[in-house]
C-alpha cells in the first residue's frame, strides 16, 4: 500500500499511525469546536483513545463531569428499521453499557436514537 510500510518496523508503525488517528480527530474535533464558536456557544473538546470503548468513554466522561459538574451525557444508539443479527451484536449494547456505569455513578446519561438508514445514505452521499 505504501512503500514506506515495508522499511518501518510494526510497532513503530503502529505508532505512527495511531499519532496520525489522533491528530485527524483532534483537527475534525476543532472544526466542531470552531462551529459551535461562532454561533455563540462557549465549546471545548476533549477525546481519549483505547480499546475497549466502554472504558474509555466511561473515563473520559467521569473526567468532563469533574471539571464540570452540571454537566449530562448524551450517547447515541444506531436503530435500524429491519435489524439484522450482527448489527444487534455490534451497535446494540455500548450505549446502555456506557449508561449503566455512569449512571451508576451519578451521572445524567441520555440515549439518542440515530436511524442507521440515514447514516448510511450520508456516508454513500458524501464526497
Amino acid at each position: 500500500m505504501y512503500p514506506w510500510r515495508r522499511l518501518i518496523p510494526a510497532p513503530l508503525r503502529a505508532h505512527r499511525e495511531i499519532e496520525a488517528l489522533k491528530s485527524s480527530i483532534a483537527e475534525q474535533l476543532a472544526k466542531y469546536v470552531k462551529l459551535a464558536r461562532s454561533y455563540g456557544y462557549a465549546a471545548d473538546y476533549r477525546m481519549d483513545i483505547g480499546t475497549d470503548v466502554v472504558e474509555t468513554a466511561t473515563n473520559l466522561c467521569q473526567a468532563i463531569v469533574q471539571e464540570f459538574p452540571k454537566s449530562s451525557v448524551f450517547t447515541g444508539k444506531l436503530v435500524f428499521r429491519q435489524e439484522n443479527v450482527f448489527q444487534r451484536i455490534l451497535h446494540n449494547e455500548t450505549a446502555f453499557a456506557i449508561q449503566r456505569r455512569l449512571q451508576w455513578e451519578g451521572i445524567t446519561t441520555v440515549i439518542l436514537p440515530v436511524r442507521g438508514e440515514y447514516l448510511i445514505s450520508l456516508v454513500i452521499n458524501c464526497p
